[in-house]
């Protein structure tokens, strides 16, 4: 069993990146200095400026609350946000488009168009003249695209405009962090005309700002509506008056109390009438009853019944016609509390009937009051603000008025080459991984992962030579190569790797193959070193090297001897007895089993490129483990990819990918602290 895992995905690291950058150094630093001698040459060539600056300090005050007239209440509004808000509102006005157009306007738009250059020993003026042509040309080109300019004055607005962007481009408008000034200032090529702006820019904002906070009429408006608000006023107090006194009313509230106590206390009387009647009806009720059984008695029994006698007869009538008299006096006290309570109760729904009138009455009132006393105190506010703006009196305050700058500002022009130095490190930085993205060709593990979706087994640096020889013992003083490992090194650890592969424990041969896809691509090293290091491992007794090409070359070893066994393809097919067959038929497949009985460990077999015929794809396909061998930037990714496809297709274990002769572009120092 072959273990795989060609879904895993190599990530970049900060040396992949790197290394991108440092193979393609060329390219990129020739962009970065054509950026940075050309803005050198430009900055050279550019005439000196001059920046005149002054600085402003808000303070809290006035300004703080608005006077709006325009509200319900005509209220003084105060301004419930934080000081900077506040400053980023001064800033507004400051970087308006209005202020600007209005020092246009006071110096003319042809002082911001001219460009008054001085020429630094004529050098400026030859550079001129031999552009003239060339900008004659092109002026003539751009004015076919141009529209014509008519006679309603677009060609002062245009150049209005023009005006406009140019000193907007060169004025700069900034606070300071966590404090109340800011800080105006305006570059141009004289000094004398940066002070000028500057100094008609804050004279602008300054009457600018006034008219943007004042409310105009604002004393008059309150004068009427505070006028108007008495009228009414009173108006509503007559009202008021007038419905009481036809209400007999003195005050609501206490009458609609004494109407509710009235009725609570009739309504008690009333419960405690209608009982004591009810009594008395059940009183006359009886003593009628009793009479009225008394007299239709039988007169047998008048001696020995149940009869009365005159005497308790008389009496009896007598207690009747006192019960009576009482039910008489107790339904005229009834009725005569019903219709003191009818009459409680029509009071009260007369009161609740203008109530509603009164209240309303009231409430405006009420408000009536309320808005006069608010329009009495914004009357005199209205009048203060008036005053303070005719003797323009405000919270801003010039800590530092225009000044006259005497040197050129050396900062600007440093500012400059720092950024055209940054745009070319970017730039330069992507021009190397734009020529790495074009670039067909794999330079490492990740690009491996990325473009073929296959593992990298080994990145085996580009090694010299006597370092190769897989028979020679390597001195102790050889120079290390960038990665810092050595050739036993790296082919160790491909063999740990390849065995790692494995998943099964049969105690047969492994059949390592490694081929590529073109010759030259150093395959046969490889197999050789692989042998070589499978030799060195204590587990492994037997080693075999096959050459599975079909054309013999002189294999020469130098003056030791390996430390495997070495064969040629052909030299099996000579010792068959049989008639021997080429190599690229199935003959192939009964020679690995040959091989496989003689109690080899490990064989390793050199097989040629895909790219020579299908004989290496069917000698692949008889393998245990394939292993296909990349020259790092030579053969393109497409092209291994379809090498992968034809190995799949003939179902060969391809186990991964060696990425061969990798040259390492950054230097050593910086790789081994990646």
């Amino acid at each position: 069993m072959l273990k795989t895992d060609t879904k895993k995905e190599h990530t970049r690291t900060l040396r992949d990146y790197l290394e991108t950058v440092f193979r393609h150094k060329n390219k990129a630093i020739l962009f970065f200095l054509a950026v940075v001698i050309s803005s050198v040459i430009v900055l050279k060539l550019t005439p000196g400026s001059y920046t005149s600056t002054s600085t402003l300090m808000i303070r809290r005050g006035r300004e703080n609350v608005v006077l709006d007239p325009t509200t319900a209440t005509g209220a003084m509004l105060p301004i419930y946000k934080d000081w900077a808000s506040e400053i980023n509102s001064e800033l507004e006005i400051l970087k308006s488009h209005e202020l600007v157009e209005n020092v246009i306007m006071r110096l003319g738009p042809t002082v911001f168009l001219t460009d008054p250059k001085p020429d630094r020993g004529g050098k400026l003026s030859l550079i001129r003249s031999a552009l003239n042509p060339a900008r004659q040309w092109i002026a003539n080109v751009l004015k076919r695209f141009q529209k014509p300019e008519n006679e309603n004055g677009d060609g002062e607005l245009g150049q209005r405009n023009k005006a406009v962007r140019a000193m907007e481009k060169n004025l700069h408008i900034h606070v300071q962090e966590n404090s109340d000034i800011i800080t105006v200032s305006y570059t141009a090529t004289r000094p004398e005309l940066a002070k000028q702006v500057v100094t008609l820019l804050i004279d602008s904002y300054f009457e600018k700002r006034i008219d943007v906070r004042k409310t105009p009429g604002a004393y008059q408006f309150f004068t009427d509506q505070r006028e108007q608000l008495l009228d009414e006023l009173q108006q509503t107090e007559k009202a008021i008056r007038t419905i009481k006194e036809e209400a007999d009313i003195l005050s609501l509230e206490d009458s609609r109390l004494t109407l509710q106590s009235a009725l609570q206390e009739t309504r008690t009387r009333q419960l405690s009438a209608r009982s004591s009647l009810a009594a008395a009806n059940a009183r006359v009720n009886t003593l009628r009853t009793l009479l009225s059984q008394q007299s239709s008695a039988d007169p047998s029994l008048q001696n020995g019944g149940a009869l009365l006698d005159r005497e308790e007869r008389k009496e009896l009538q007598a207690e009747l016609r006192r019960e009576e008299t009482a039910q008489s006096a107790l339904s005229a006290e009834n009725l005569e509390i019903s219709r003191q309570l009818t009459q409680l109760r029509a009071e009260l729904a007369a009161l609740d009937k203008v109530e509603p009138s009164i209240r309303s009455l009231q409430r405006e009132q009420d408000l009536l009051e309320e808005k006069y006393r608010k329009y009495s105190e914004n009357q005199e506010q209205a009048r203060i603000n008036q005053a303070l703006e005719t003797e323009k009196i405000s919270n801003v305050s010039i800590v530092q008025h225009a000044t006259l700058p005497t040197q050129p500002d050396p900062s600007r022009k440093m500012f400059k080459l720092l950024a055209a130095m940054c745009l070319g490190l970017a730039g330069a930085i992507g021009i190397a991984f734009g020529a790495d993205y074009l670039d067909p060709t794999l330079h490492s593990a990740a690009d491996i992962s990325e473009r073929l979706h296959l593992t990298t087994l080994i990145e085996l640096p580009d090694l010299p030579a006597h370092e190769l020889d897989p028979c020679a013992l390597p001195p102790e003083d050889i120079p290390r190569e960038t990665s810092g490992r050595t050739a036993k090194d790296c082919f160790q650890e491909l063999c740990f790797k390849i065995l790692a592969l494995r998943t099964d424990e049969k105690p047969v041969p492994v059949v390592i193959g490694i081929t590529s896809t073109s010759t030259g691509e150093g395959v046969s090293t490889i197999a050789a070193n692989l042998a070589a290091a499978f030799s060195r491992d204590d587990r492994f007794s037997s080693l075999l090297l096959l050459d599975a090409n079909p054309e013999q070359l002189p294999v020469e070893w130098g003056e030791h001897t390996p430390p495997f066994t070495y064969q040629h393809i052909n030299d099996l097919a000579e010792d068959d007895e049989s008639e021997p067959e080429p190599p690229g038929t199935a003959a192939f497949a009964e020679y690995l089993a040959k091989l496989k009985k003689q109690q080899h460990d490990i064989i390793v077999v050199d097989i040629p490129p895909v790219s020579e015929g299908g004989y290496a794809v069917r000698a692949a396909a008889e393998l245990d483990i394939v292993i296909l061998a990349v020259e790092a930037g030579r053969v393109p990714w497409r092209t291994l990819l379809r090498t992968a496809g034809l190995l799949r297709a003939a179902q060969a274990s391809l186990g991964g990918i060696i990425l061969n002769r990798q040259r390492f572009a950054m230097p050593a120092w910086l790789y081994r602290k990646l």
